[in-house]
């Protein structure tokens, strides 16, 4: 079963469909160099970082405080504590 799965997924090497991305890079990197001579090559431009980011803590704290299950009321006891009394009822 094992042998056909790989079987299946397999295929033969096309070393064409893949590129080196490392390569290219280093090679800009070169040419830049020999372009812009001893002095300094320019900095490549910076990314912007994200603005979509989310703080899930801060998101599901409000939920639980929402819901009511974020405090503790101490109604229903502990699963411990349902335990013991399960075991109370079993023994008397």
């Amino acid at each position: 079963m094992a042998q056909a799965l790989i079987d299946s997924m397999s295929d033969k090497w096309k070393p064409e469909a893949y590129v080196d991305e490392y390569r290219e890079a280093i090679e800009k990197v070169i040419e830049d160099k020999l372009e812009h001579g001893t002095k300094a090559a320019p900095k490549p431009a910076r990314r912007n970082k994200a603005t979509n980011v989310i703080d899930l803590v801060a998101v599901l704290q409000k939920s639980l405080d929402q819901s009511g299950h974020g405090t503790k009321k101490g109604k229903r006891p502990t699963p411990v504590k349902r335990q013991a009394a399960k075991h109370r009822r079993k023994v008397a």
